[in-house]
């Protein structure tokens, strides 16, 4: 044989041997690049969360729903309760603050309507007795006086509870008032006796509502009236 030949023969044979040894045979079950290969695999479903197939038994489908953590959130609808309010909701787990200040204002102005207009009968159901006899005195002596009251209601600029507080039987909420109201007495013979037809004043009231506790009717009564600062 040819000695150049020989030569290149042991030079080939020399680097597919250190090839062999680097490698590895890839159909052995020490296969250090299929291990290392299975490893990476295993850590990225570890990082994104896809390993529930692959420890799935030989075999055997894995019917495992990936399911987001939002899944069974269920949205809340938050009710906010001021802290002077706070007796009201513990005493009453169905207490709405914001309802009942709508129907408060809603009370307040036809309250305060109905008394310009010299008419209880139909305030009556909305107020207690003690309030309902002191409208009744007011406007009688406005009557006895020859006076009458125009009065043009703006609107309500706001109203909030101020106070509140439980007794055995009863849920009292004290709550301010602010208006804008013309207000204008007039004698009999129709001159203006107090306020200004060309003004709108800016009224503060605090008025005190009550009602019972375990009672299934929700409506609230005016027990007492008077200004606030």
């Amino acid at each position: 044989m040819d000695p150049v030949i020989l030569i290149f023969a042991c030079i080939a044979a020399f680097f597919i041997f250190k090839l062999y040894t680097t490698l590895g045979d890839n159909s052995g079950e020490g296969d250090s690049k299929s291990d290392n290969v299975s490893d990476l695999d295993a850590l990225r479903r570890t990082l994104t969360g896809g390993l529930k197939k692959a420890d799935a038994p030989a075999g055997k489908e894995d019917k495992t729903t990936e399911k987001s953590f939002t899944d069974n959130v269920v949205p809340l609808t938050v009710r906010k309760t001021s802290d002077e309010a706070k007796p009201l909701l513990e005493a009453d787990p169905n207490f709405d603050e914001a309802a009942f200040l709508e129907g408060a204002k809603y009370a307040y102005e036809m309250i305060v309507e109905a008394f310009a207009k010299g008419e209880t009968k139909d305030i009556k159901d909305y107020v207690g007795k003690n309030v309902l006899s002191s409208l009744k005195a007011a406007i009688e002596q406005r009557q006895t006086d020859n006076q009458t009251i125009d009065m043009k209601f703006v609107g309500i600029e706001s109203a909030k509870i101020v106070s509140a507080s439980i007794s055995e039987d009863k849920m009292t909420a004290v709550t301010d008032f602010v208006s804008d109201q013309v207000r204008v007495t007039k004698d009999g013979e129709g001159n203006v006796v107090d306020g200004d037809p060309n003004r709108i004043d800016l009224v503060r009231d605090r008025w005190t509502f009550t009602r019972k506790r375990n009672n299934n009717d929700p409506n609230w009564l005016l027990v007492a009236t008077g200004s606030a600062t």
